[in-house]
């Protein structure tokens, strides 16, 4: 069963090295590939937009989608429209052209969440009594994974402002939600609260933080794409230390 752990966790190590040396590379060099992709699709200087704010940009007609919210948080955020009102902040989200669900790196950025349905069925068909707490917590992280999926798959496929992706978004919020406060309640729980998860996961949770506000900086493109891609998998890796202290028998 150690050993059995120590693999899993050195190939999730691996995974976020691998997306981390990506997301570093592609904002040191603008001929990364991230940016090799898109560099004879947009106008130079120009943040990732629609093909309607393209043609805009031919003409002298404001551009909405171009134009930033001015928040002390999030200076650099593209601004979401629909219909020329802007959304507010929790229904607003990244516009990842020219990425799409059918380009190589949208869909590496679709497989990052992945480790999520890992983390939630793991546990569930290994350990040797499938209690209701543990139950509730594969079903609610493969439910957050599977969200995920469904969200940044419409958010890929559709572009910015449609109504298809906020649904989905919104419905990512609460799955999200819904597995970080059951897990801080089991993590309550334990004889040592948070002590009892690894140092390692404890650092995991906090540096997926810290990449998913980054991402939510510069709402757009590459950005997003690196830095909420180590979002899912550093969250993943810490979402397996957390169930590890919870579920492992050989730690009961």
């Amino acid at each position: 069963m150690i050993l059995q752990h120590n693999n899993i966790k050195l190939v999730l190590t691996i995974t976020i090295l691998l997306y981390s040396a990506a997301a570093t590379q592609a904002f040191r060099s603008p001929n990364s590939f991230l940016h090799r992709s898109s560099i004879n699709r947009l106008p130079p200087h120009q943040p990732f937009t629609s093909s309607k704010s393209l043609r805009k940009l031919s003409s002298n007609e404001p551009n909405p989608d171009l134009d930033h919210r001015n928040t002390p948080f999030f200076p650099n955020s593209a601004k979401s429209t629909y219909n020329g009102v802007e959304s507010k902040w929790i229904y607003s989200y990244a516009d990842l052209k020219p990425e799409t669900d059918k380009t190589p790196i949208g869909a590496l950025f679709l497989l990052t969440n992945v480790p999520f349905l890992f983390v939630g069925t793991y546990f569930a068909l290994t350990s040797p009594v499938l209690s209701p707490t543990l139950t509730t917590f594969s079903v609610l992280c493969d439910l957050a994974g599977l969200v995920s999926i469904w969200y940044h798959y419409n958010q890929l496929h559709y572009g910015p402002n449609r109504t298809e992706v906020r649904l989905s978004l919104i419905l990512d919020y609460c799955t999200a939600l819904s597995i970080l406060l059951y897990s801080a309640y089991l993590i309550n729980g334990l004889e040592n609260g948070l002590n009892d998860v690894s140092l390692v996961g404890r650092i995991s949770g906090l540096l997926s933080v810290a990449c998913l506000a980054i991402g939510w900086y510069k709402e757009r493109g590459d950005w997003y794409l690196a830095w909420h891609s180590l979002w899912h998998l550093l969250s993943a890796f810490g979402g397996y230390e957390v169930a590890n202290a919870l579920f492992d028998p050989t730690k009961s």
